[in-house]
C-alpha cells in the first residue's frame, strides 16, 4: 500500500485528529517543496493552508478541518497552498477522514490545477 501512495500521481498527505502531518509521499512533497520529515508533526493547516496575508484560511474553508470535524469527505476544486519558497498554489483537494471520532485522521489527496486556472482566466479576458 505504501509503494502505491509513493507513486501515486496526487500528492497525499495523512494527518491527525489536530491535523499534524503524519506522513507525505513523494508527490506532495515535489508539490509543495517541504519534505516529508520537515512537515511531520507541524500542523498542516497553519503551515500551508493560508490567506494572502498569511494567516491560516478560515477554519470553517478547510477542506482538512472540516473533515476532521464531521468524519465526511470534504472537497473543492480550487483551493490554495503555500509552498515551502511562499509561492501561493492552486491545488483540487480531497479530503476522505477515517477512523472514530476521538482518533479519527485523515487522508488529503491533491492535485496542481494551476495551470488549468490560468488557461480559464486567460480566456475569461479575451472572452
Amino acid at each position: 500500500m505504501s509503494m502505491i501512495a509513493q507513486e501515486a500521481g496526487h500528492g497525499m498527505i495523512m494527518v491527525d485528529r489536530q491535523c499534524h502531518v503524519l506522513w507525505m509521499n513523494r508527490e506532495a512533497e515535489r508539490l509543495l517543496g517541504w519534505s516529508e520529515a520537515e512537515l511531520v508533526g507541524k500542523n498542516l493547516h497553519e503551515t500551508i493552508h493560508l490567506t494572502p496575508e498569511g494567516q491560516p484560511v478560515h477554519a470553517g474553508l478547510c477542506p482538512t478541518l472540516n473533515a476532521l470535524e464531521t468524519g465526511e469527505r470534504h472537497g473543492t476544486d480550487r483551493d490554495s497552498m503555500v509552498g515551502r519558497n511562499g509561492q501561493r498554489l492552486v491545488f483540487s483537494t480531497r479530503v476522505t477522514p477515517f477512523g472514530p471520532a476521538e482518533n479519527r485522521k485523515a487522508v488529503v489527496a491533491f492535485a496542481d490545477v494551476s495551470t488549468h486556472v490560468a488557461l480559464q482566466q486567460e480566456l475569461a479576458v479575451q472572452a
